[in-house]
């Protein structure tokens, strides 16, 4: 069994290095930069970074404050826009100062730029490029059946059979990719005297399990490690999809109701699609023997890793049942 492990380990860090193309690449001693950097314009800009080879894993950055994380915008005052990134003990991962909104840094169809090193070191400086997607919205949510409640034996969940449409993307000559969270909250309905409807909001937002895809079916992938479902719009048809979806808020009250669906919608790039259905595959064939190699996505020059951004678009729909 331990020497089944090692084999295991061994493959999966061979997997590692795949690049872009997807071909293999030979094992090698050399130590690179494993750097993960997921921009998403609103949000502080996070990257996790180690060293790693094909031959004894990941490493942690014996000095981290020696790593120096840039980004900046590709050939637009790139000397007057560098968004540094520093080191966080506490979380042991690199992030933008607070101060800095990225709304005034990150925009949508630009091109930006990270360079990586560790100071002091002699493992090659990394570099890579990745363009901000343009953001797209929900045209429509329709309620297409409102099933009974599921029962887990225990407790009953709201489980409904919805449509979803979504806007036609403003860039039409290149892929389209979605990451796709849908959300409920605790509801409850009360009328007033005067026979008003008030909702009543609860607790946090919790994930809405996908149970089954009737329409837009290869359009739609499920991931191991993420919540949510990956999009490809081009596998759509009329950029529609139909799906089952399950509450995990358990109905406690007769009152209680699923009726505000949050969805967070990012427009992703290929090498984040790619990269994320490669991690998924790796997790799901590690709990087998008889499986085929997957291989992990890398968009990192002279290094391992993921460099991509995103546009995220919430909104809060009322579904009319």
């Amino acid at each position: 069994m331990k020497q089944l492990s090692f084999i295991l380990l061994l493959t999966f860090f061979a997997i590692l290095t795949g690049c872009v193309n997807r071909i293999d690449i030979t094992d090698e001693e050399e130590s690179k930069i494993f750097v993960t950097c997921e921009m998403v314009r609103g949000d502080r800009v996070v990257a996790y970074v180690s060293t790693s080879n094909n031959l004894n894993g990941s490493n942690s950055i014996l000095f981290p404050e020696d790593a120096q994380i840039n980004i900046f915008p590709k050939g637009i005052g790139v000397t007057e826009n560098i968004l540094e990134l520093l080191y966080d003990k506490e979380h042991n991962y690199y992030i933008s100062a607070p101060h800095i909104p990225t709304n005034d840094f990150l925009f949508p169809g630009r091109t930006y730029v990270l360079e990586a090193r560790i100071n002091n070191s002699v493992i090659k400086q990394i570099y890579s490029k990745a363009q901000l997607p343009v953001g797209n919205t929900i045209d429509t949510i329709i309620v297409v059946e409102n099933e009974i409640p599921y029962n887990d034996g225990i407790n009953d969940f709201w489980q409904g059979t919805l449509n979803i449409k979504l806007s036609e993307p403003s860039i039409l000559n290149q892929e389209n990719y979605f990451h796709f969270l849908l959300n409920d909250i605790m509801t409850t309905e009360t009328i007033d005297s005067e026979g008003q409807l008030f909702f009543d909001h609860e607790g946090e937002p919790q994930n809405l399990e996908l149970i089954r895809v009737n329409k837009g079916v290869f359009a739609v992938t499920e991931l191991a490690h993420k919540d949510g479902f990956f999009v490809k719009y081009s596998d759509l048809i009329d950029g529609q999809l139909e799906v089952v979806l399950r509450s995990s808020i358990p109905i406690t009250e007769e009152n209680q109701v699923t009726k505000h669906i949050i969805s967070h919608l990012m427009s992703i790039s290929e090498d984040y699609y790619e990269y994320h259905i490669g991690k998924s595959n790796i997790i799901e064939i590690s709990e087998t023997v008889f499986s085929e190699p997957a291989l992990l996505r890398s968009n990192i020059e002279q290094g391992i890793g993921l460099f991509s951004g995103s546009i995220q678009t919430n909104q809060t729909i009322h579904l009319d049942y």
